[in-house]
């Protein structure tokens, strides 16, 4: 083990067990192959306590004094460290799983197709995962790197779901294995759940399209149409009060 690994370790272990392991699965889901966890949380402690020592130095050696705002301003610093840290690993994560689910129907269709012209499930998989894939060929390779030993080839499938966090995946690749085990009409099943996933993408974006569209709509109306009818009904209320007043004087 290198010797920066080790200082990472050590200065990650400040932070609960359980917690580590939660940002174990999020760097395993955000396909990064290189940092664990223990990088990611060991190089964000050793640069929150520099930057809180350098808050801390700073105003003495500049301006020759010390105010306790800087030490606030410290540990503000350390812990958006630690935020950016949970913010970037979430945004891979989601960027990969974005990108699996966009190449599924196509990887799905694709299966299908091969497995009508005679190939078998494990031969129409693997030709199946093209490059352009990205990372759902990273995953088709392993499974299928790992299923030519002694391993279930319908299992193996299944262990995607430890490296990706993605329902619409995990629901496909359990059809597949079950399809796989029973023998069903696999070709016809696989072009179903692309065409399936296709449709529940397209409602997802027409969903959003359409909450956007209400989005703008309500800021609109809290924007500008709150403070125009506030305006409309002010002036309504001191021409009223004014001929109130000038019909009592009247009287």
């Amino acid at each position: 083990m290198k010797r920066k690994n080790r200082i990472y370790i050590t200065a990650a272990k400040i932070f609960p067990i359980r917690y580590r392991n939660y940002l174990d699965k999020i760097v395993i889901y955000g396909g990064d192959k290189e940092l664990t966890a223990n990088d990611w949380l060991g190089s964000g402690n050793i640069l929150a306590v520099l930057g809180l020592i350098a808050f801390l130095i700073a105003p003495i050696s500049i301006f020759g004094k010390f105010d306790w705002w800087y030490l606030i301003y410290g540990l503000l610093f350390s812990l958006g460290t630690h935020l950016l840290i949970i913010i970037l690993l979430h945004m891979k994560m989601e960027d990969r799983t974005q990108r699996i689910e966009t190449s599924l129907p196509d990887l799905l269709q694709l299966t299908a197709a091969n497995i009508r012209a005679g190939m078998t499930p494990f031969k129409s998989l693997k030709l199946a995962a093209r490059k352009e894939f990205g990372p759902l060929k990273e995953e088709i390779d392993y499974v299928t790197t790992k299923a030519l030993g002694s391993v279930n080839f319908s299992d193996v499938i299944l262990s995607i779901n430890k490296r990706v966090k993605s329902g619409i995946l995990e629901r496909s690749l359990q059809l597949f294995a079950n399809a796989i085990k029973t023998g069903g009409h696999l070709a016809l099943l696989l072009e179903e759940v692309a065409r399936d996933i296709i449709e529940t993408r397209t409602l997802k974006r027409e969903l959003v399209t359409n909450t956007k569209a209400y989005t703008m709509f309500i800021i609109f109306l809290v924007v500008v149409g709150s403070p125009l009818l506030l305006a409309i009904s002010i002036s309504f209320l001191n021409n009223m009060i004014k001929e109130k007043i000038s019909s009592i004087f009247q009287e």
